[in-house]
């Protein structure tokens, strides 16, 4: 911490250690998730909340330098990068529309989806089991809707818990880690009420458990099934890409690399994302060293 409260007198220095005080954490812990409920719950201008943001930026560079050997000091800066003025917290609502869910909220969702399947009747647990590996993986891996609807069996690597993203945005191929063994189990339970020879993960299935051919399904069915199941798990309005960013915010918040993160989604844009960083480790290494607290 800087050796002296006189550093802490700015503004925007100020507001932010009198809410780590307020919510009983470290001034010194910053990271993504931190940062962004600070900036969501602290009113103020764009041009406010963007020196906000400046300052905690340099705070978290110097104790990333002040303490060269952690290397959670390092990755919580870097997150700090991905941060633009337009993720600040303006009288506009905006930054309600930029959902990630909690961790306890993920667990929610995942248990809500259990549930159906565990209650179901027979003949509608195989829409259930289905529905449960949509949500799953879209938590656990971060594929976008479309990603997901032309998933491949080939293109999982159940040993290594990797899927290959042969067409992500872009039309760029990517590895993707699977970040828990609920998802890899979701996805076998699936996979064992497939009829034989089917080569899509995410296919039609009827009403009565009744597929209706090797054809994978368009994005609003994977939209609608994201809906029933957030809003029977009490979570409200959710969407398939709000799953995306809960996995990214929580491989950020509990340390990962940033340009794992941004390797993990697909990211091209590295003006907007990772400028400054590293090629990634490829995506088993990924898998080894991301840590997430749901599923």
């Amino acid at each position: 911490m800087p050796p002296c409260l006189a550093w802490w007198r700015r503004p925007a220095r100020g507001c932010w250690l009198r809410y780590a005080q307020s919510v009983g954490i470290d001034p010194l812990d910053l990271n993504f998730s931190t940062v962004r409920d600070f900036l969501t719950v602290t009113p103020g201008s764009k041009s406010t909340q963007q020196r906000r943001l400046s300052a905690l930026r340099k705070l978290a560079e110097v104790a990333a330098i002040a303490d060269p050997g952690n290397p959670f000091r390092k990755a919580a800066y870097d997150s700090l990068k991905l941060f633009k003025s337009k993720y600040a917290a303006t009288d506009t609502g905006q930054e309600r529309q930029r959902r990630a869910l909690s961790p306890a909220e993920a667990d929610r969702l995942l248990r809500e989806a259990q549930r159906r399947v565990a209650e179901a009747e027979d003949h509608e647990r195989i829409k259930a089991k289905r529905d449960y590996a949509i949500v799953a993986t879209l938590l656990l891996t971060g594929l976008r809707r479309a990603e997901l609807a032309a998933l491949r069996w080939r293109d999982i690597d159940f040993a290594n818990g990797v899927i290959t993203v042969r067409h992500g945005k872009g039309d760029k191929a990517r590895e993707a880690a699977i970040y828990s063994q609920a998802a890899l189990e979701a996805l076998k339970a699936w996979q064992r009420e497939q009829p034989p020879g089917y080569n899509y993960v995410v296919v039609r299935v009827r009403r009565g458990g009744v597929f209706t051919g090797d054809r994978p399904v368009d994005t609003t069915t994977i939209w609608r099934v994201v809906a029933s199941l957030a809003k029977a798990a009490g979570l409200g309005h959710l969407k398939p890409h709000d799953l995306r960013r809960t996995l990214a915010t929580e491989l950020l918040a509990t340390g990962d690399a940033v340009h794992h993160v941004q390797a993990q989604l697909g990211h091209e844009n590295a003006s907007t994302t990772l400028d400054n960083y590293a090629v990634s480790v490829d995506a088993r290494q990924r898998r080894k060293a991301g840590r997430v607290r749901y599923g």
